[in-house]
């Protein structure tokens, strides 16, 4: 079941006023826009071979850029409310944000934010966190923070999350890390 999250007097407005910008945000002209550019850049990725990776991962990094930056005010308002945020339950409330805006700009960092804020308030259904950990732990490795992606992915596997090819993903995580025997 998931946890009652009870909000925090002057957190509530605030968290109220962000998922109306969240759900706002995703039906803008120019959110949708600049998401259907990196749609394509990403689709244009894909079928890249040889030197052409290079400058369509650079158009895929521009795409979400623009992106980004056509949300500027979300995540404003999202810094806003994680100095706001005083309570676990207001914690929570503000990592589910995170992840929530973080998709919606495809914003990896963002999204690893929120994970860690929600993971670290105490308030994650013990049946979902092994799921949010292996998702942090693929986030923290593509940003090649290996070290938290070890222990994410540790806590993912450990309570037996087997999904996605998590343990593969952890011995990739040692193995990138120069640490070959442990992840073999």
């Amino acid at each position: 079941a998931a946890p009652k999250i009870s909000l925090s007097k002057t957190f509530q407005p605030l968290a109220m006023a962000m998922n109306k910008s969240v759900e706002t945000a995703k039906t803008r002209a120019d959110v949708v826009a600049a998401a259907g550019g990196v749609n394509t850049a990403q689709t244009a990725l894909q079928a890249a071979r040889g030197e052409a990776r290079k400058q369509a991962t650079a158009n895929v990094n521009a795409a979400v850029a623009a992106l980004g930056n056509t949300l500027t005010a979300e995540k404003t308002q999202l810094d806003g409310l994680f100095a706001a945020a005083t309570s676990p339950d207001d914690r929570y409330m503000a990592g589910n944000m995170a992840v929530s805006l973080g998709g919606l700009a495809k914003d990896t960092r963002m999204q690893r934010r929120g994970l860690e804020a929600m993971l670290g308030s105490g308030k994650v259904a013990p049946a979902d966190a092994p799921r949010l950990q292996y998702y942090l732990g693929q986030f923290a490795f593509d940003q090649a923070d290996y070290a938290a992606a070890r222990t994410a992915l540790q806590a993912a596997v450990g309570a037996g999350f087997r999904e996605n090819d998590a343990d593969a993903l952890l011995a990739e995580a040692y193995i990138s890390d120069n640490q070959a025997a442990q992840g073999l």
